[in-house]
């Protein structure tokens, strides 16, 4: 059975280690996301915010010959995804009827 930070892994597209073993999170920051937020969307919808921001402050701009990347632009796509599982989130606060009293946001 997949417990909710595997499946907050999954949703993030965190589920393959780097070739030193490493994960964008460790399990301990996937639990605190879920520990903050008591919601699987709400965690992911966080998470991948986090990654957006590193993406506009480590990669910003980046050009060379035949290779351009655009690290708003990937951010902004991220946070559309974010957004989606926020509202996936929401959704299943409806159906379940609890509220959680937490809100994210960012500019």
């Amino acid at each position: 059975m997949v417990n909710n930070t595997d499946y907050l892994r999954l949703l993030i597209t965190d589920t393959e280690p780097d070739k030193n073993g490493k994960y964008l999170f460790d399990d301990e920051d996937l639990e605190l996301f879920l520990s903050n937020t008591r919601n699987v969307y709400f965690a992911a919808a966080f998470a991948l915010r986090t990654i957006a921001a590193n993406e506009v402050l480590l990669t910003k701009y980046l050009r060379t010959d035949d290779l351009t990347v655009d690290g708003s632009v990937v951010a902004k796509e991220l946070r559309l995804l974010a957004l989606d599982y926020e509202n996936q989130g929401k959704s299943e606060d409806n159906t379940s009827g609890e509220s959680y009293g937490i809100a994210i946001s960012f500019p």
